[in-house]
């Protein structure tokens, strides 16, 4: 279920760095990009297991909501949506609560 969830996510993901950067910057975009998906499977399970270890396993998701939080946040400000007219905001409604119910 989760790998069917994921797959189009690295796709997505770069579709948007490589429409939110300009090409002068998109290097350094996709090399940040790249340090965070290399890094995040060897800190993540480790984290996860120390966090299980000296508290109980629910503190995971105590810890997800958060940093939820603050992902849709800075994507909210960060990240700018091309399209400009009243529609396109209407549309972009059920986009932003899939991603804040996932």
């Amino acid at each position: 279920m989760q790998g069917a969830g994921g797959g189009g996510l690295q796709p997505s993901e770069q579709a948007i760095l490589a429409d939110t950067f300009p090409p002068a910057k998109r290097g350094m975009a996709f090399a940040v990009y790249g340090v965070a998906v290399v890094t995040a499977p060897a800190i993540g399970p480790t984290l996860g297991g120390w966090i299980t270890d000296n508290f109980t396993w629910r503190w995971i998701f105590f810890i997800n909501i958060p940093v939820g939080i603050i992902s849709i946040l800075l994507t909210s400000r960060l990240i700018q949506d091309r399209l400009t007219s009243s529609a396109a905001s209407s549309e972009k409604l059920p986009s932003t609560m899939l991603a804040w119910v996932s």
